[in-house]
């Protein structure tokens, strides 16, 4: 009875995959739309199909596999690539984001692919039930058995690992090249439009660099004059000079994407000891966080950051104890290029090079104590000279040390909890089992201060660091990376693997970024795209910074709305904030512009004719480009006196 109830369990497990997936479809028929149970139904459908395939492989792994059995296996081809192939189609190439694994929406590519689960599903049920009822595979000609064609599938598995065991640099740009083909399909499929919100500005900036090569100049940034992080500037020079700043935007995210991603396999690999398995997780695992994807989106200084700061904190680790003098020149370089790099980085490497210096100075170790001063002096110099002080005043505060400013306790704290729930998820959990399994202390203490730095809302009620979201984003590397090698440590048991993929399964939880029962979260995320795509592909867009580049006379100032104000500032270099100014128009603005010019463009999608404007007193419309209305006004003085 025993013997008859385990030859009969691999057709039982396939009949419960069979009609989990004939219900997923009766649920879709029924409704015309895909309901929430349409993905558990299919998850279920997959995983008893393939428990049922590999039961039934094991009892007849004597057999040849060139018989029934093939036809099973097919059935279980089918079901695997229903399952990855919806979950590719559903993501990452519709929106460009990995979303969830459970629950998430369909594309009509998703729904398609999904669909081959239900024949693969009956294939295995079919014939599982077949061997079943027979007592073993029909076998249509001799060939290798199941057992040995799995052995030797393991043998060339155990080759190839031994292979990039023994050459870990394949490893790494093996990761970096697939982490590039992820990042640079959105910008194959949006041609030539840049992807990112601010990624306009970025070009227009670079163009200024080209007309004026000095790295610590102010320049234009998006309405005022600012200290800009040079790194990125001095990077992209030659590219910019030999094919244009636009195009060297359409392919450094998705390079320096593919660096980061192959930084953050190195960075488990040869620190954390993560070995080849754990490295290619973490590899993966740092390209498909969303949160990287956000900074690769238009956070385009901090991506480069992020390089400089990963690679600084593999060679510091490695090094702090057997400095010699070439190394403690290349972390001191590497510090600088990431301080060089973006503001939020910085405060990463003050911290780093601050334990440095400590650790060095208790061992005794002059090099590592002056690579840690140096470093720490550098990025603190650096940072000051970003925020024009190392103060700043707020009306409501007082004086606060640079980068700190006033916030309101009920308004950002809700956002502070959004991106812990919805941006990190259970990847916290994780992250701090590594960081206390393996405390390795420069990676831990830039993590930290850059998770304080983020959480700084809920710390002080009244104040908080500048933009505290980008230091949560920023983690982001380091954390995917630290989440890998925990997740690769505490999944070897089974059932902490089941658990944990029972949890990471519920809505709302892992990846919870615009599904399901978590909507109330991301829709608060601060600076957050749906995917990464352009923003607004609009043609008019092209139009106002060709009608600019062709008609515009210096020095009459230009009023626009912030999102068209990028494309005019594409057709003007180095233009100053009362020359472009970056705001929809309003009295107070245009009657600023009064006070340098007695005329002005404005380039809006506000409709003058329907609004007063006391300093303007007469107006053309040059140009409507869509919903763009291109004005030229002529401008009149008030005195605010009288």
């Amino acid at each position: 009875m025993e013997v008859r109830a385990k030859r009969y369990l691999p057709s039982s497990l396939a009949i419960l995959s069979f009609a989990l997936s004939a219900l997923a479809l009766e649920s879709l028929s029924s409704s015309g739309k895909v309901k929430l149970f349409f993905d558990y139904a299919m998850w279920g459908s997959f995983f008893l199909s393939l428990l049922a395939l590999w039961i039934d492989s094991q009892m007849f792994s004597s057999h040849s596999v060139i018989s029934t059995m093939l036809l099973e296996l097919i059935g279980g081809f089918l079901v695997i690539l229903g399952r990855i192939g919806s979950i590719l189609a559903n993501g990452t190439f519709s929106l460009g984001y990995f979303l969830p694994l459970f629950g998430t929406y369909y594309t009509k590519t998703g729904l398609t692919l999904s669909l081959l689960i239900f024949p693969g599903a009956f294939l295995t049920f079919a014939f599982s039930f077949f061997h079943a009822v027979m007592g073993s595979p029909l076998p249509f000609s001799s060939g290798p058995s199941i057992r040995s064609l799995l052995l030797q599938s393991k043998y060339y598995l155990n080759v190839l690992s031994f292979s990039l065991s023994a050459r870990p640099l394949i490893l790494y740009l093996l990761v970096g090249a697939v982490a590039f083909v992820f990042r640079f399909y959105p910008e194959l499929k949006w041609g030539s439009w840049l992807i990112g919100w601010d990624t306009p500005e970025y070009v227009a900036h670079l163009e200024d660099f080209v007309t004026n090569l000095n790295p610590f100049s102010s320049y234009y940034w998006q309405g005022g004059m600012r200290n800009i992080p040079p790194m990125l500037d001095i990077i992209l020079l030659p590219a910019a000079l030999l094919g244009g700043a636009w195009e060297a935007f359409k392919l450094y995210p998705s390079i320096a994407y593919g660096i980061l991603t192959s930084l953050s396999a190195l960075l488990a690999y040869r620190v954390y000891r993560a070995g080849l398995k754990g490295s290619l997780f973490a590899g993966l695992f740092t390209m498909l966080f969303v949160l990287n994807l956000r900074i690769s989106w238009d956070y385009q200084r901090q991506l480069l950051g992020s390089i400089f700061l990963l690679a600084f904190l593999i060679k510091a680790e490695e090094w702090k104890d057997e400095l010699v003098t070439w190394r403690s020149f290349t972390l001191v370089l590497l510090s600088s290029f990431a301080s060089m790099s973006h503001e939020v980085i910085g405060l990463a490497i003050f911290v780093s090079s601050l334990v440095l210096l400590y650790i060095s100075a208790k061992r005794g170790s002059l090099l590592g104590f002056f690579s840690g001063l140096i470093s720490a002096f550098i990025a603190f110099s650096l940072e000051a000279w970003y925020w024009k002080g190392v103060f700043t005043y707020s009306p409501n505060v007082g004086y606060l040390p640079v980068g700190i400013v006033s916030s309101l306790y009920d308004l950002e704290s809700p956002w502070v909890v959004s991106y812990l729930i919805a941006g990190m998820g259970i990847a916290i959990p994780l992250s701090l089992y590594t960081m206390s399994k393996h405390p390795r202390p420069l990676v831990n203490a830039s993590a930290i201060a850059l998770i304080f730095a983020g959480i700084s809302p809920l710390i002080a009620p009244s104040t908080s660091v500048a933009t505290w979201y980008r230091f949560l984003i920023g983690v982001s590397p380091i954390l995917s990376t630290m989440t890998a090698v925990g997740a690769v440590e505490v999944l070897k048991d089974w059932r902490t693997f089941f658990s944990f993929f029972l949890l990471f399964s519920l809505p709302g939880l892992a990846f919870s970024y615009g599904y399901n029962l978590s909507m109330i979260y991301p829709r608060e995320l601060r600076e957050f795209p749906y995917a990464l795509v352009p923003s607004s592909p609009e043609i008019s867009y092209l139009q106002v910074e060709k009608f600019f580049s062709e008609n515009y006379t210096y020095p009459l100032p230009i009023i626009a709305d912030p999102d068209i104000a990028r494309y005019v500032h594409l057709s003007i270099r180095n233009p100053l904030p009362q020359q472009l100014m970056w705001s929809s128009p309003s009295n107070d603005t245009i009657c600023y512009a009064a006070e340098i010019s007695k005329e002005a463009y404005i380039v809006t999608r506000t409709n003058l004719s329907s609004t007063f404007f006391e300093c303007i007193s007469e107006y053309n419309i040059e140009d409507k480009l869509g919903s763009i209305f291109l004005y030229k006004v002529s401008l009149t003085r008030v005195d605010k006196a009288q």
